[in-house]
């Protein structure tokens, strides 16, 4: 599978208000676009140009610090993975200037609760990245083991079908991914796809520590394809 194939568009489903024509926030054109949708590097640039506040900051990490305080899992997942911690160096990471923006933040706040490793623990940013924005790849895949004569069976990756907004796919690569339905999957940007899928759902699922769930995880409905508020 080539990296054009898994080239990636934000969907901005919600428009706003009218801005200066320079900004990059500047989403009005939608209200009557044909297409309600725009590049993934446009929406990133308007992301990038919101600030980090130090208060919004304090008081996100605040909060978050209190509704851990209340689950019955708080000690337990403290001394596995240290989250009272890695919560304090939020301050310490800021004053370095690691967050140049509002969503370097907010990225760092959702790998810090994927570190968990637990699904009941996720993180949902401010609504204008969790609610209005949608990156998606068409493909949704399937997994069988192809038991040849006489040789050692293979598990094989492949595509079940392009449910996820072709006819939009096409118009920002110009590739038609219902072609490829049926296809099977031997690499993923040169990376053998199960050794892909491997890294994917440890850096970026994070749903559990055994690899097996992360693929089986994967081969759901979507969990690869569409990129929610908690991958950012």
């Amino acid at each position: 599978m080539t990296r054009a194939l898994l080239t990636v568009f934000a969907g901005l489903w919600l428009a706003q208000s009218a801005l200066a024509q320079d900004d990059p926030c500047n989403f009005a054109a939608l209200e009557t676009a044909p297409v309600k949708a725009l590049g993934w590097q446009r929406v990133m640039d308007c992301y990038r140009s919101v600030p980090l506040r130090r208060e919004d900051l304090d008081s996100t990490v605040a909060f978050i610090k209190a509704a851990r305080e209340r689950s019955d899992l708080r000690d337990l997942l403290d001394e596995r993975y240290g989250w009272r911690a890695a919560l304090d160096a939020f301050a310490t990471r800021a004053g370095a200037g690691e967050f140049p923006d509002d969503l370097s933040f907010q990225q760092a706040m959702v790998r810090e609760h994927k570190a968990l490793k637990n699904p009941h623990w996720r993180y949902r940013g401010p609504v204008c990245y969790s609610e209005l924005v949608v990156a998606v790849m068409p493909f949704d895949f399937g997994s069988a083991v192809a038991a040849p004569r006489g040789g050692k069976p293979e598990q094989i990756i492949f595509i079940e079908s392009a449910a996820y907004q072709p006819e939009l796919y096409r118009a920002f690569t110009g590739i038609d991914a219902r072609a490829f339905v049926g296809a099977r999957v031997i690499s993923i940007n040169d990376v053998p796809v199960l050794d892909w899928f491997r890294s994917f759902a440890r850096d970026s699922i994070s749903f559990d520590e055994n690899d097996g769930q992360g693929l089986n995880r994967i081969l759901q409905n979507g969990a690869y394809s569409l990129r929610l508020s908690g991958s950012l």
